[in-house]
Order: structure tokens, then sequence, then C-alpha cells
């Protein structure tokens, strides 16, 4: 017998892991993102003006701010929960529908779905992928950026001549060893 110092894993163990992150995914995708919102501590009450002014049915559960509160110029995420995924689902695409339809004062704020945990980590390693891409491109003088989606994919676009950029759409990221990817 060997002398092995850790605790035995049992069945129970392993099925109450997994059940429990399948229930963290579940709350994540039950809950939307909004950047770029002042802290001004009405959170409640601007989440009533959003739903009011995209003349969403769907009603959040729960408002939080993200993260610690720092003394910067930088305002924390707020997080609306809503009950079923569905409803979160409704309530970004109507926003994106409205922002998208007519001028208004919607197209300051940036809405993005919940991730879970790895999600969150696998987006925080891309965005360090994209962050040395655009550095070796401002490096080279390449008149090329990088951005990470709400997904965790890294785009390329590229400036014209006209001075807009256009997205890639053929361009992979190359996956080394080195990377993590």
């Amino acid at each position: 017998m060997e002398n092995d110092s850790s605790p035995p894993v049992f069945f129970a163990d392993a099925v109450k892991k997994s059940v429990h992150t399948a229930l963290q995914e579940d709350k994540a995708k039950c809950d939307v993102i909004i950047s770029k919102v002042e802290e001004k501590g009405k959170d409640e009450s601007f989440a009533a003006d959003i739903c009011s002014k995209i003349s969403s049915d769907t009603k959040q559960i729960g408002v939080t701010r993200l993260g610690r509160k720092k003394d910067t110029h930088h305002h924390r995420l707020l997080k609306l929960s809503f009950s079923t995924n569905f409803e979160a689902r409704a309530f970004r695409s109507r926003f994106e529908e409205v922002r998208k339809d007519k001028p208004n004062d919607l197209s300051e704020f940036r809405v993005r779905p919940g991730r879970n945990r790895e999600d969150q980590a696998a987006f925080r390693k891309s965005a360090i992928v994209a962050n040395t891409l655009n550095k070796e491109a401002k490096h080279e003088g390449d008149m090329c950026s990088y951005s990470v989606r709400d997904n965790g994919s890294i785009w390329k676009f590229e400036k014209q001549a006209d001075g807009k950029w256009v997205h890639i759409s053929d361009w992979k990221l190359e996956k080394s060893g080195n990377d993590g990817r």
C-alpha cells in the first residue's frame, strides 16, 4: 500500500462538482453585463430606465456591480441578472436593435452576455494575445488591429486607404505551442 496522504476521491464528490459547474454555467447565461455605466448609486433605477427605453418586457431579478470600487475614472461593470437565459438573450437583442435603429443615448453603453469562470479565463488569455499582436503591429508599422470578441475569438482589422477599418474574415490566429492555445 502506498503512503498517499491525499483524501480518496468519491464518485459523489465528482458528481457534485460537475453539477455545481453546470449550475454556475447556467447562472452565467442568465446575466447581462453592461459597461461604461457611471456609478451614481442608482443602478436599479438605471436598469429600469434602460428597460423602459428599449421597451423590454423582461425584468431583471438582480443588479450588481462587479469588482472592487477604485478611485479611478473607470467604472465597474454593471451586471443585470434575469430569471432565464431566454430573458437575458431577449434583453440583449432588444438593446442592440434599439441602439442601432435610432441615434440615442444608448450608443455609449456596451452590452455582452455573462461568462462563467472558464470562459472569463479564456477571454483574458485571448486579450493578452490580442494585446501582444497589437504591440507587434504597432512596432512594425502595420496598419492593422486585433480585437477580442465576446466569445473570446480574435479578429483582425486592417485600415483601408479611405480611413475605414475592415474586418479580415479569412485571417485565423496561428496556434503555437508557447501561447497555451
